[in-house]
């Protein structure tokens, strides 16, 4: 989505750390996001372009030409991947749409789904807890 480029095009883009190696990090996860969005050899024809990364982009070549410390292997990531976003790189259409996507947000965030998986994930540390307890 647009907000995912646009929040990791703010971290990269500010000059100081949000949190330990905020930049590297966003670095690697905007070059996962792209690498997973890209369309097979074989699907060319339905690659669509993502929303707008113009900025994610402009946050990267920031990052370069900061003069911040990079080590070599993240410059390298970042490097190839400034390059890839300003050539707006194709990627994968979207595996669901209408009637399809709102049936799998639904099964997804329904209220009694979201309810038995809290429960369990309770239930989960409690019993975490009282292991390490009995230690």
């Amino acid at each position: 989505s647009r907000a995912f480029w646009q929040n990791f095009a703010r971290i990269i883009g500010d000059p100081g750390e949000h949190f330990p190696n905020s930049h590297e990090h966003s670095v690697r996860i905007l070059a996962g996001a792209v690498g997973w969005l890209r369309p097979d050899e074989d699907s060319m024809p339905e690659a669509v372009p993502p929303p707008d990364v113009s900025e994610a982009a402009e946050a990267l070549g920031a990052y370069l030409n900061s003069g911040a410390p990079i080590r070599p292997d993240i410059r390298g990531v970042c490097e190839d991947l400034h390059a890839e976003l300003v050539e707006v790189p194709r990627s994968r259409s979207a595996p669901l749409q209408g009637a399809e996507l709102r049936e799998a947000r639904s099964g997804i965030f329904d209220a009694k789904v979201v309810d038995r998986e809290d429960r369990a994930h309770a239930w989960q540390a409690l019993r975490r807890l009282g292991n390490e307890a009995f230690k």
